[in-house]
């Protein structure tokens, strides 16, 4: 990740949760337990021989766990000059010129009038007309904002480099030769 520092210094890191695929942890759960369940008990009034409904169940568990586990192995590492992100399928290296823009879109599950989930989706959109659609990690806000930035902004906003030109103090960074003056009457709050 990021071996030759050609990205720059880490400025955030944004991790997979738990809770972004909660409703799958819980199917496969279930569907891995029942397998466990049909081999101990051997229940005689199954249609088909138990070991064979244990396998479909852990099958099937198996693939209901796959979205929860991408989800929760993703990581974001956010760098002065681009971006890489880990996740289950392998890695990818994104740099700061590559990036056009990010946003969040928020996607809410609705059965029978009433919100049943939600989901909150980075996409990050490249110069070439792809877009990247990352689900699932801590503080999607921060993300979108920190690639947004990135997008638009040289690195010295984001953290940069030592030697770089950013900003500095001024006058090396010592107060006024006069020290401070606070205004005639001292200060007052806004009306």
């Amino acid at each position: 990740m990021n071996m030759s520092g050609s990205l720059g210094r880490p400025v955030a890191v944004h991790k997979g949760t738990f809770a972004a695929g909660m409703p799958w942890w819980y199917v496969g759960g279930v569907l891995v337990v029942s397998a466990i369940v049909c081999v101990v008990r051997q229940p005689k009034d199954l249609p088909a021989d138990p070991i064979v409904m244990a396998l479909v169940s852990i099958v099937g568990g198996a693939i209901c766990l796959i979205v929860p586990i991408m989800r929760l192995r993703q990581t974001v590492t956010v760098f002065e000059n681009g971006f890489v992100w880990n996740h289950l399928f392998g890695t990818r290296t994104i740099s700061r010129a590559d990036i056009a823009g990010a946003e969040m879109k928020i996607e809410r599950t609705v059965k029978n009038g009433q919100v049943t989930g939600t989901t909150t989706k980075v996409i990050v959109t490249l110069r070439g007309g792809k877009e990247l659609s990352i689900v699932g990690v801590n503080d999607p806000g921060q993300l979108v904002g920190l690639l947004q930035q990135s997008s638009q902004a040289p690195a010295a906003y984001l953290g940069a480099s030592p030697g770089a030109p950013g900003w500095a103090p001024p006058s090396g960074g010592a107060p006024p030769a006069g020290g401070y003056n606070p205004p005639a009457g001292g200060w007052q709050p806004p009306r």
